[in-house]
């Protein structure tokens, strides 16, 4: 992983390859304030899919990409403990707080560590305001100039002046000491409050704004003389999954409680053990909601989600034993948990439509969905041994061999486990004003519970109806369920043969050059292969469930009503990929990612400037539809078995934005000032455009979907298809520190999207707005102020 420069390099290149930043500079030269914030400008080769730069999004999970990989893959860890979700995969328990808070990222091992540490008390008070006016005057001539093309407003299909926004925000966090036993405990309280406005949309596209309240509540200890430590925590929300592109009637309320307890140990032996234990309780905002299938955003295909409470408990061990000539290490690291699921209503009832204009509405299905508790496994095991010695006075050798015990146990046949052997070899050369390193490593991809989920027979067995609306009000009456349609869930899903665990495959070639003793340059290429990732296809031949059907020239497949589906999970058909590429190489005969990244930092008294580069691909395939939810690698989905999705599905993943770059400078004349200028471009999301056809029948209505063109481009075939517009991001920020007897006072304004050009981030995707059109149907978010107060002593 290459490294930002925010510490001296000889501290951040030990191997193995890891960024490290350190709290120090995020506090007094780079004035971050979220862990959000700090990802999405100060670290390279991670990818937030969160809007981050606003503070909009510190209330979400944060979905955080490393090296392409999807964000469920990430793993998260605090002083030492594992602190990753286990019903929401790839994301933390809780909001982590940057004051007082050092930031580690291992690249090879997804891996995200926060360490708290024992500084100073404090108490800070910050606030939020997040709609600052509106878009710059002249913005509509800047964009003509900069992109050669119409502006998000000038492209609109329908004038709108709303846009999402975060209305405000309050946090409040205290860090306190006592002693407890004659132990020093550190204390660490927050309080985070606010409300935003969400966007929606409906088949003539933006539909107005409505709000999201949400309260979070934390508090983390340690003591470092028995090395004890806790996290405790309680999230409300009401309109949770808006992230995912749910619309507002496919909401929920999310009712979320936590408590780590764990304890680190040093000695003969290193590491820590702990448990954690959540409780989530998920409440449909509109139980029975009836869809549209032209959801404008393409984000919310599958927004099903049971009334429901879930369990996790979770046990954590890291165990590290040192030679004595510190050359040799083996390790050991286990993630197990128990989950249970319990819906709190076993049946919904959702009927499904196509409506495209005020005239045109078209009933089609409705689907009963029964879901029963059930109670499952996820292991994650890994015993590795390493050796690292010097070849030369210049050349460095590391490798690491392990052996990881995985699977997933779901008490039927449906249940995995996996052995796996990973390993990581690097060799760095260090000269008098440069180092150059090589990196290779093969690491597997955890199992998740969005897998069980997809595979388990009592998570929302479904039985599609026709729907037949006979008295043509638009709206589903319980007589209206016509004949047996097709059967969806977990009770028809299966789990094919020669499914190996997915592992990833990167090679990293970093090289550094001292300019001086304040400059440093960087440029690092590195490379990713996903092997083994799982597909969805139909377990019968597809001539006994359906027929296809020329329309306008393609062939479009539809199910024979009541015909008796069942779906295999089964290794990706990398025939599909050289299909799509028209390369026979054997790198891209799976999903792949590459990158070429050039950094460069200067650090002196009073100066601190980073700026970094990135050019890179994320190729790949996902289920039908747009959005970080779906357009990821491994993700199940039944959409994977029809036909009709492998027109055009092999694309740019959601990691992918192609070039992104990354400047800020930091100004400390003397210690009561600083100020930060953050610049932030990124390229659009990759989308697609959708077609649909209906098939009218005796037994009622059937819908056939599509992809209208590839997400993003075809890096072999020159094909070009659909991004958003790129997002700036100008960030201002001004400390200023006075010095009282009994302590300190610190002032922190921060200003956000200043040069507030309202690109779009999001476009139409279904008729009557065709491609070439490019209807923008979202703006990014407005012009946001912050204000912090903290005082320490």
């Amino acid at each position: 992983m290459i490294s930002t420069g925010l510490i001296a390099l000889a501290q951040e290149d030990s191997l193995p390859l890891r960024q490290v930043i350190l709290s120090d500079s995020l506090q007094t030269r780079f004035l971050a304030p979220s862990l959000l914030h700090t990802l999405d400008n100060l670290a390279d080769g991670i990818f937030v899919h969160n809007d981050a730069h606003s503070q909009y999004a510190e209330i979400e999970d944060p979905f955080i990409s490393i090296r392409n990989g999807s964000f469920r893959w990430t793993r998260w860890h605090l002083n030492g403990h594992r602190i990753s979700q286990v019903l929401s995969p790839g994301v933390p328990l809780f909001r982590i707080n940057m004051y007082n808070t050092n930031l580690a990222i291992d690249a090879d091992r997804l891996t995200i560590s926060v360490d708290r540490t024992r500084k100073t008390r404090h108490l800070s008070v910050k606030y939020d305001e997040g709609s600052m006016g509106s878009w710059l005057a002249g913005s509509d001539e800047i964009v003509n100039f900069i992109y050669g093309h119409e502006s998000a407003r000038q492209t609109a299909r329908q004038t709108f002046d709303v846009r999402r926004r975060l209305r405000h925000q309050l946090e409040i966090e205290a860090t306190l000491f006592n002693t407890i036993e004659n132990q020093g405990w550190t204390h660490s309280i927050n309080f985070f409050s606010g409300n935003r406005h969400l966007t929606h949309f409906d088949f003539e596209g933006l539909n107005g704004t409505y709000p999201e309240a949400y309260t979070s509540m934390s508090a983390l200890g340690h003591s470092p003389g028995k090395a004890w430590n806790y996290a405790v925590g309680y999230k409300f929300r009401d309109r949770y999954l808006s992230e995912y592109g749910n619309g507002r009637a496919e909401t929920t309320t999310l009712d979320d409680g936590h408590l780590a307890l764990w304890r680190s140990f040093h000695g003969p032996i290193t590491g820590s053990t702990g448990f954690n234990f959540h409780h989530r309780k998920l409440s449909p905002n509109q139980p029975n909601f009836s869809r549209n299938i032209i959801d404008q955003d393409g984000e919310g295909f599958e927004p099903w989600v049971p009334d429901h409470r879930a369990i996790s408990i979770s046990h954590h061990l890291s165990l590290v034993k040192t030679s004595t000539s510190q050359k040799m290490k083996l390790s050991w690291e286990s993630y197990n948990s128990l989950t249970r699921f319990d819906p709190r209503t076993q049946e919904s009832v959702h009927a499904v439509f196509q409506q495209t204009n005020a005239n045109d509405f078209t009933p089609l299905y409705v689907r009963a969905m029964v879901s029963e508790r059930f109670t499952s496994a996820l292991l994650e095991n890994e015993l590795s041994g390493s050796y690292q010695t010097d070849l030369s006075s210049q050349w460095t050798i590391q490798g690491n061999l392990g052996l990881a015990f995985d699977g997933m146990v779901t008490g039927n046949e449906r249940s995995k486990i996996s052995l796996q052997p990973t390993f990581q070899l690097s060799l760095r050369g260090q000269f008098d004003k440069s180092s150059l390193q090589f990196s290779f490593s093969r690491q597997r991809v955890p199992y998740t519970y969005d897998i069980i989920q997809f595979l388990s027979p009592d998570y929302q067995d479904t039985q599609l109806y026709f729907w037949t609306d006979q008295n043509a009000n638009q709206s589903f009456e319980t007589e209206e369920r016509g004949e047996p349609f097709v059967r969806s869930g977990g009770l028809i899903h299966r789990l094919g043969s020669g499914l190996k665990q997915p592992v990833i495959y990167s090679l990293t070639l970093p090289y550094r050059l001292n300019l001086s003793p304040s400059w440093k340059i960087g440029l690092t290429g590195d490379f990713q292969s996903f092997r083994n990732t799982w597909t969805v296809e139909f377990e019968q031949p597809i001539d006994q469930l359906g027929t296809f059907q020329s329309v306008n020239g393609q062939d479009l497949f539809h199910f024979s009503p009541g015909a008796q589906t069942t779906y295999e999970v089964v290794p990706f058909r990398s025939d599909l990929a050289l299909s799509a590429t028209g390369n026979s190489s054997f790198l891209f005969k799976h999903p792949f990612g590459a990158g070429l990244t050039l950094h460069t930092q200067h650090r002196s008294e009073k100066w601190w400037m980073h700026f970094a580069f990135r050019a890179y691909m994320a190729v790949g395939f996902g289920p039908l539809g747009n959005g970080a939810q779906v357009n990821q690698l491994h993700t199940l989905s039944e959409s994977l078995a029809t036909p009709n999705t492998y027109l055009k599905y092999y694309g740019r993943l959601d990691t992918d934005r192609s070039f992104v770059s990354q400047f800020a400078l930091s100004y400390r004349p003397n210690t009561k000032w600083t100020g930060v200028l953050q610049i932030k471009y990124k390229d659009g999301q990759p989308f697609n455009f959708f077609e649909t056809h209906i098939e009218r029948m005796a037994s009622g209505n059937q819908l056939a979907i599509w992809n209208e063109g590839i997400k993003g481009d075809n890096p072999f075939t020159g094909e070009f298809n659909s991004r958003n517009h790129g997002l700036w991001n100008i960030q201002l920020r001004l400390a200023h520190r006075l010095e009282l007897p009994r302590g300190q006072l610190e002032f922190l304004l921060a200003g956000y999207n200043l040069l507030d050009l309202g690109m779009g981030i999001r476009e139409y995707t279904f008729a009557p707005a065709l491609r070439w059109e490019r209807h923008v149907l979202d703006l990014e978010l407005p012009r946001a102020l912050s204000l912090a107060i903290t005082y320490s002593w």
